[in-house]
């Protein structure tokens, strides 16, 4: 609930994406984080069917880890949108997410992240939306590398293609574009 109301004061409001600039480090730390929570802890397996031997306790529990799972789930969205809602035009906060090695790194794990408990059609850990708004942020990076000749601009074209585009894990396979579009 918190980044979703972020996410409208960012999108919204000059004064707060003003204010993320002054702690632009801190943000990034813990959009980053929120991140990385979704992409590390396995997911509860969260079963929908109910049989006459389940007791009122493990009803209430499936219940509980099918919230704690959405709630998660969002969490990831709206940190990962808060991001690319923040990073729109915003050459501050993108100097906080230079290109370098480790932000590379962290991307990629970002984007390839697999769930090794997933109930989801393409094993990934992060949603399809949230992967999109992740792609977004590093599209939004690549046109302000554009602009300041940053020697970055071919890492970020590479990540584009492969996760945007194509996928290379397989050699015939679409990337999440063309998957959702």
């Amino acid at each position: 609930p918190c980044f979703i109301a972020l996410c409208q004061l960012i999108e919204d409001n000059g004064y707060a994406l003003d204010q993320i600039n002054l702690q632009k480090k801190t943000f990034v730390q813990v959009v980053f984080g929120m991140l990385s929570l979704e992409c590390r802890q396995p997911k509860p397996v969260v079963e929908t069917e109910t049989t006459a031997m389940n007791d009122d306790e493990e009803t209430a529990s499936t219940q509980q880890d099918a919230i704690f799972v959405e709630l998660r789930e969002t969490t990831a969205l709206y940190a990962a949108r808060c991001l690319h809602s923040a990073l729109d035009d915003n050459w501050e906060l993108a100097g906080a997410l230079d290109a370098g090695e480790q932000h590379q790194n962290v991307w990629i794990q970002f984007l390839r992240a697999k769930q090794e408990i997933n109930n989801k059609d393409d094993g990934h850990s992060l949603s399809s939306m949230t992967r999109l708004h992740l792609i977004g942020c590093l599209v939004n990076l690549y046109q302000l590398a554009l602009d300041s000749q940053d020697a970055s601009v071919a890492w970020y074209e590479k990540a584009i293609l492969e996760f945007g585009i194509r996928s290379s894990t397989l050699p015939q396979s679409e990337g999440l574009f063309l998957k959702v579009l």
